[in-house]
C-alpha cells in the first residue's frame, strides 16, 4: 500500500451535484415550500433520472478505490483512458503499473492516438507497465496478449491480486437495485458517499491487517 493514498474526492462530483442535493433536501423538508409533496411521491424521486449503463472504478491493490466516473454509454477505451487521465491529474503517486481485463487494447489505444504527446499526464499514462488480470487473461487468444501483457511475466506483480476490481464490482453491485430509481444528483451523490465510506473503513482493516 502506498505512503499517501488518493481517492474518490468531491471534485468526482457534478459541480451542481451537492448544492442540487441539499437544496432539494432542504425544500422538502420546509413545510411552506413543500405543502403538496410527500416522501413517496414518485414524480419527485424520479425527476430528471436518466440511465446510465454502470459505473467505472478503479482501484489499487489494497483495495482502495482511487476514482470513479458514472458512464451512460457502453464502457470503451475512450473512457477509460480519459478516467485514467483525470486520475493521473489528481494522483500524488499514480501507480508504475495498470491492471486491467483489456490492457492489450488500451496499450494499443494509447498508443496509436499518441496520447503521451498531448500532455503531461499522457506521457504518464502511456509509460505506464499495462497487464492483464489472471482471470481474464485465458479469455486472450493473441500471441501478443500472453507475452507482452501477461501479469505474471511481471516479477513484482506475482503476488499482487489482480482481481481487486472485480471484488469491487460485486459489493458495489449490491447497491444497484437502491440507485437506480434515483435521479442524477442523487446517484452520483451517494455513489460519492458510499465510496468514501468504504475507503475510510478500508483503511481501517488494512492498518490493523499490516500493523498486527
Amino acid at each position: 500500500m502506498i505512503n499517501k493514498p488518493f481517492w474518490c474526492s468531491e471534485e468526482y462530483l457534478h459541480k451542481t451535484t451537492v448544492n442540487t442535493f441539499w437544496n432539494k433536501k432542504q425544500n422538502f423538508n420546509d413545510p411552506i415550500k413543500n405543502t403538496n409533496n410527500c416522501s413517496i411521491d414518485k414524480d419527485e424521486i424520479c425527476n430528471n433520472k436518466c440511465h446510465t449503463k454502470g459505473v467505472l472504478l478503479t482501484a489499487y491493490n489494497c483495495g482502495i478505490v482511487c476514482s470513479y466516473r458514472e458512464i451512460i454509454s457502453s464502457e470503451s477505451l475512450t473512457q477509460v483512458s480519459q478516467l485514467l487521465l483525470d486520475t493521473i491529474s489528481h494522483s500524488l503517486n499514480f501507480p508504475k503499473y495498470l491492471i486491467y481485463d483489456n490492457a492489450c487494447h488500451l496499450s494499443e489505444y494509447i498508443q496509436n492516438n499518441k496520447i503521451g504527446e498531448k500532455s503531461e499526464r499522457g506521457k504518464t499514462l502511456q509509460d505506464s507497465t499495462f497487464v492483464i488480470d489472471r482471470l481474464h487473461i485465458k479469455n486472450h487468444v493473441r500471441e501478443d496478449c500472453h507475452k507482452i501483457y501477461n501479469i505474471d511475466l511481471q516479477e513484482d506483480l506475482l503476488e499482487v491480486n489482480s482481481v481487486v476490481c472485480e471484488e469491487l464490482n460485486y459489493w458495489f453491485g449490491l447497491y444497484k437495485h437502491a440507485m437506480k430509481h434515483m435521479n442524477s444528483d442523487r446517484y452520483n451523490f451517494f455513489m460519492y458517499i458510499i465510496l468514501d465510506i468504504y475507503n475510510n473503513e478500508k483503511m481501517r482493516l488494512n492498518e490493523r491487517k499490516y500493523n498486527s
